[in-house]
């Protein structure tokens, strides 16, 4: 059954930020991007281990009732515990992970809400810049290409981002772009067009 190893994880998942500066200093990650991630602000509460806990305990309390033959009983239990398992971590993990994987460049997007510019991402595929900088269609159909953006005539800014393991393969595209910040391991960059240079 899947319910242990779930459930273990769960409640591990919370305390790998109180070890993660040991774990940035090991080396023992071999991923720039990685070890960005780790590097951001999350503040946990520290009872969020207890949800793995509780699937644990609320899943072996269930399969007793079925080995004493109350089916439905455990059944039914198991399902409630599934649930509310699923629904807590939804609220409170789901949203502190997201701000490792990808909360630096859903900040930079958010901060570029509503601005008149080009937004996009290098070296990975996202949707996340049109949901969180609300990107409205552009009239431009050259706007969606990288190559574009980087080298053609472009008539307002275009902002790029990137992860820190791609900024090897971006320096081979000698692409005119002024590095703004670098957080969490993305990597944040500026191109604004001839006349407003």
């Amino acid at each position: 059954m899947l319910f242990p190893i779930i459930g273990l994880a769960i409640s591990i998942l919370p305390l790998i930020d109180k070890f993660k500066q040991k774990i940035i200093d090991s080396n023992i990650i071999d991923d720039k991007f990685a070890v960005g991630n780790l590097q951001a602000n999350v503040q946990w509460t520290g009872f969020e281990w207890l949800i793995g806990l509780f699937l644990l305990s609320g899943v072996i309390a269930m399969l007793i009732f079925i080995r004493k033959n109350k089916m439905k009983i455990g059944l039914i239990g198991i399902f409630v515990t599934s649930l509310l398992v699923i629904n807590l971590s939804m609220i409170l993990i789901v949203p502190r992970v997201e701000k490792y994987s990808q909360g630096a460049a859903i900040e930079f997007y958010n901060h570029l809400k509503n601005k008149d510019c080009y937004i996009a991402t290098l070296g990975f595929k996202s949707y996340a810049h049109f949901f969180y900088g609300e990107m409205k269609p552009h009239d431009n159909q050259n706007s969606y290409d990288d190559n574009w953006l980087m080298h053609g005539t472009i008539d307002k800014p275009a902002y790029f981002v990137c992860k820190v393991s791609y900024l090897d393969d971006l320096k081979k595209l000698n692409a005119p772009l002024t590095r703004i910040y670098e957080k969490n391991g993305f990597v944040f960059f500026l191109r604004m067009p001839a006349n407003k240079n």
